[in-house]
C-alpha cells in the first residue's frame, strides 16, 4: 500500500471482552443451540515476506486459497522483513486466537532475513536461527498436537552476491533448518520438511561447486521474491507433499461446505426440514473437549496480546465465490488491499439463492466474535431470479424481498454496529443466459432489492441507518441509466462477462473499484487505507544481537 504508520501499541488490549468466556455469540444465536456449526477447518501460514506477499495476484498463498475455496480457510500470519526471533515471540498470541480442533495445517517458512549480513537488525546467528525454529514448533506441537506442519527451506536466491545476503549465507540457513527439522522428526509425528532447493532444481544442480544461481534467476522478481513461475512452483510443490503425506488433507479429498444447488429443494416446497438436512450435511459435531481446550487454550493465554484480525464478511453466490477462485477476481483482489490489516472471509455459493442463503448466516455469524465483523457484503438475487419451471432456483421477488431483510436484521442482531453493504444482482449480458436468467427477469430484482433496502432504512433508527448501504450494480455497469430504454441492448455489456453472467477482469476490477469506493467515501475509517497495519514494519526492530527479549516484545505489541 505504500503507506507507513505508527505502532506505539497497536495491538488490542486485553480484557474481559477477549477471553473465550465472552468470544459467546448474542443470546438470539447462542441461545439457537441447533445452530449447525459450519464453520471452516484452517490452514495456518506462518513467515516474512515470502509469505506476507503471497497473498499478491498469482501468489502462492492465493493459489492455495483458490485450490481450497470452500473446503478450508486459508489464515495468513506472516509480515515482510521478520525473522525466526520476532516470530518466536509472536507464537503464544497467534496460537491464542486459534481453535485447536479446527487447524488441520501449519506451514513455515522463515529464514531468509535472519541470513542477512550482521550490519541488518534482521540478522539472526546461524545457531540462533536453529534455536528459534525449534522452539516455534515445538509451540505448535504442545498447543496444536494434531496439525500437521510443513516446514520449507529458506529457497535459493537468484543472484551470486548481494550486499545484504550471500549464497553461502542463504544456503547454511538451508542447512540449519533441515538439520532442526531432522533433529525435532522422531518426537513430532506429524512435521514434514520441504526442502525449496530441491523444489526449485529437481535434479540438485545446487549441490555442484560451480552451480550458478542465475538458473534460478527466472524464478524470482527481484532476487528474493518468488515471481509468478517461482509461487507456481511453490505450490505445487506443497500440494505434492500434501498428498503424498497427508492425502485426506489434499483438496480433492475434503468435503465442500454448502452443496450445489442441484441437490437442494425448490423454495416453492417449503420443506425446511429436508432444506436444513442437505444443507448442514457436512456440520462440525459439537464437542464438549473441543470447548474445554478452547477454554483452556484461552484462559492461560488470558495476558498475551490480541492479535486476532477484525474482519469484512461477504456473502452471496457464485458472483461472490468466483471473486476468490478467478485468477483476477475482485475478492483476492479485495484481501490483497487488506492483508495484515482485516480478515476477507468469502461466503459465496455459486448458484445459492436468498432463500437458501438466509439458513447458513446464522451459522457463519456465530463463527465470529461480534465485535470484530467490522463490514458485511451481501450480494444476492441473481439465481431468485432464475424463471419459475425453469429451475429450482426460482424464489418470487415479494419472498426475495423478505428474505433479503431477514438476512439484515439477523446480521444487525449479532454485530450491532457492523457496517452492511447491499449490492444488487447485476445486470448480464445478454436478453436470455443459460436458458433461464433473463435480462427483464435480473431487472425486475435489482428493483425489489432496491425496495428491500429502502424498507430497512425505514425500519431502523437513525444511528444503524449510517451504518447500511446500498451498491447498484445497474448504475455501476451501464452509464447514464441506459438499461432504462426500450432499446437498451444488454449485449452491450458483454466486455464486463465472460460468459453473460459471470465477471471478466474487467468486471472484476470494476466492482472492486466501486466496493472500495464505496467503503472509502461512507465509511473511511474501515478504508484498506485508514487501517493500522498488524505489528510493525522490520526495519524499526532490535536486533537479534542486543539479546533483549522485552525490547522486542515492545517493539511488537507496545
Amino acid at each position: 500500500m505504500g503507506r507507513t504508520f505508527e505502532f506505539a501499541s497497536k495491538e488490542r488490549p486485553v480484557s474481559p471482552k477477549h477471553t473465550l468466556n465472552a468470544v459467546t455469540v448474542p443470546t438470539s444465536i447462542a441461545a439457537a443451540s441447533d445452530i449447525p456449526d459450519m464453520s471452516y477447518d484452517q490452514i495456518l501460514l506462518l513467515g516474512d515476506s515470502l509469505t506476507d506477499w503471497s497473498m499478491k495476484p498469482n501468489g502462492w498463498g492465493l493459489q492455495l486459497t483458490t485450490a481450497y475455496n470452500r473446503k478450508a480457510d486459508i489464515k495468513v500470519r506472516a509480515v515482510a522483513g521478520l525473522n525466526s526471533w520476532n516470530l518466536r515471540h509472536m507464537m503464544p498470541s497467534i496460537l491464542s486466537e486459534l481453535n485447536p480442533a479446527k487447524v488441520k495445517l501449519i506451514t513455515l517458512l522463515i529464514g531468509t532475513n535472519d541470513a542477512t549480513v550482521e550490519a541488518y537488525n534482521q540478522h539472526v546467528d546461524v545457531s540462533d536461527y536453529k534455536d528459534h525454529v525449534a522452539a516455534i514448533l515445538k509451540d505448535i506441537q504442545r498447543a496444536l498436537p494434531n496439525a500437521r506442519v510443513i516446514v520449507m527451506t529458506p529457497p535459493p536466491l537468484g543472484f551470486v552476491e548481494s550486499t545484504i545476503i550471500a549464497k553461502g549465507s542463504i544456503m547454511r540457513y538451508r542447512d540449519a533448518c533441515i538439520d532442526t527439522v531432522l533433529t525435532l522428526k522422531p518426537s513430532f509425528k506429524n512435521l514434514v520438511l520441504l526442502n525449496l532447493w530441491d523444489v526449485f532444481l529437481p535434479n540438485s544442480e545446487y549441490k555442484q561447486p560451480n552451480w550458478n544461481p542465475d538458473t534460478v534467476k527466472h524464478l524470482f522478481y527481484d532476487g528474493v521474491h518468488f515471481g509468478d513461475e517461482g509461487a507456481s512452483l511453490l505450490f505445487h510443490g506443497l500440494m505434492t507433499a500434501i498428498k503424498s503425506h497427508w492425502p485426506e488433507l489434499s483438496p480433492d479429498a475434503l468435503p465442500t461446505k454448502y452443496p450445489s444447488p442441484m441437490f437442494l429443494p425448490p423454495a416453492k416446497s417449503k420443506n425446511v426440514e429436508e432444506l436444513k438436512k442437505v444443507l448442514f450435511k457436512e456440520a462440525r459435531p459439537v464437542s464438549s473437549n473441543t470447548v474445554k481446550a478452547m477454554v483452556a487454550n484461552s484462559t492461560s493465554a488470558a495476558t498475551l496480546p490480541d492479535l486476532s484480525y477484525d474482519k469484512i464478511i461477504l456473502f452471496g453466490d457464485s458472483l461472490t465465490e468466483y471473486g476468490s477462485s478467478d485468477e483476477d477476481g475482485w475478492v483476492l483482489q479485495l484481501q490483497q488491499r487488506y492483508a495484515r490489516k482485516m480478515a476477507v472471509e468469502n461466503h459465496g455459493y455459486g448458484g445459492y439463492t436468498s432463500y437458501w442463503l438466509k439458513f447458513g448466516i446464522p451459522s457463519f455469524l456465530s463463527e465470529s466474535l461480534p465485535a470484530r465483523i467490522k463490514l458485511v457484503v451481501l450480494w444476492i438475487g441473481t439465481n431468485d431470479s432464475a424463471l419459475k419451471g425453469q429451475s429450482n432456483q426460482h424464489v418470487p421477488a415479494e419472498k426475495y424481498k423478505q428474505y433479503v431483510k431477514e438476512m439484515v436484521n439477523t446480521t444487525l442482531a449479532v454485530a450491532k454496529d457492523a457496517r452492511i453493504l447491499i449490492i444488487t444482482p447485476p445486470p448480464i449480458g445478454s436478453t436470455l443466459v443459460f436458458s433461464y436468467y433473463t435480462f427483464d427477469s435480473i431487472k425486475l430484482y435489482r428493483n425489489t432489492c432496491i425496495e428491500a433496502f429502502s424498507d430497512l432504512k425505514e425500519s431502523v433508527g437513525a444511528s444503524v441507518r449510517q451504518n447500511l448501504l446500498l451498491l447498484d450494480t445497474w448504475d455501476l455497469l451501464v452509464p447514464n441509466k441506459a438499461y432504462e430504454e426500450p432499446l437498451f441492448d444488454p449485449s452491450s455489456l458483454n466486455d464486463w462477462f465472460k460468459d453473460g453472467l459471470h465477471f471478466s477482469a474487467k468486471g472484476h476490477a470494476k466492482v472492486l473499484e466501486a466496493i472500495v469506493t464505496a467503503i472509502g467515501n461512507n465509511w473511511p475509517n474501515l478504508s484498506a487505507d485508514n487501517v493500522p497495519e498488524h505489528l510493525p514494519r522490520f526495519n524499526t526492530g532490535p536486533s537479534n544481537d542486543e539479546n533483549n527479549d522485552d525490547a522486542v516484545r515492545k517493539w511488537l505489541f507496545g
